[in-house]
């Protein structure tokens, strides 16, 4: 018998690194920015390359190259800011391009007892053009490292 699997649209804030593509959901992010010099801090996780300051807000800055595997290189000029967050935590996610907002269906990864570590940091896949994009889940996808440098108001 043949089970059918739950399918949600959602509208999804794509964006690149290194000519990959991700996704947010859009819920989650607050804007997008062009980039600023970023404050390193001493003793930072490696994961946070500083912090920057957004209306009065402290907001970590994260290293996605790093937390994605990819080839590290400093923030440019030309790169974009996502500030993004879930409750009280906000976040500076770092993207060399923002492609904009799909409303795709968003696809679920694995459930249950099949879900790896790594899964449940995605809120699902989408396609766009038979590629496949993972869309981050910001709870899961950012550690409490993260949540340690930003500023609770």
């Amino acid at each position: 018998m043949e089970t059918t699997k739950q399918i949600r649209e959602e509208l999804v804030l794509i964006y690149t690194i290194d000519g990959l593509s991700f996704g947010l959901p859009l819920s989650s992010v607050e804007r997008i920015v062009r980039s600023v010099t970023v404050t390193p801090l001493p003793d930072a996780p490696n994961t946070i390359l500083g912090v920057i300051i957004v209306q009065g807000r402290i907001i970590p800055v994260v290293n996605m190259r790093l937390k994605l595997r990819l080839r590290s290189r400093a923030v440019s000029i030309k790169d974009k800011f996502i500030i993004a967050g879930t409750g009280n935590l906000m976040v500076v996610l770092v993207a060399d391009e923002v492609e904009g907002v799909v409303k795709r269906p968003l696809e679920k990864v694995a459930t249950g007892e099949e879900a790896d570590a790594w899964m449940k940091s995605l809120e699902g896949i989408v396609k766009l053009d038979d590629v496949p994009v993972p869309i981050h889940n910001l709870d899961c996808f950012l550690s409490e490292e993260a949540v340690s440098y930003s500023d609770a108001d």
